[in-house]
């Protein structure tokens, strides 16, 4: 199954775990999700986690970043 909008979207435009606000929040289901936040104290935040295993944050300095393989 594809990734899909994390809670039906209900998220976007909210507070995310590193106190930005939500511009992309999704879920696949074989239990991953990645949330994208523009925040205040750096630019943007991508938080990926696997569930029952690891959560990790990236900083970037620009949307464009977040949307660019580092490869």
């Amino acid at each position: 199954m594809p990734w899909m909008s994390f809670d039906g979207g209900s998220t976007v435009g909210r507070q995310g775990s590193e106190g930005g606000v939500i511009v992309l929040d999704e879920e696949h289901s074989a239990g991953a999700r990645i949330t994208l936040e523009r925040c205040d104290r750096v630019p943007f935040a991508i938080t990926c986690g696997l569930y029952g295993n690891m959560v990790h944050t990236v900083f970037i300095g620009s949307e464009q970043e977040g949307w660019t393989p580092s490869m």
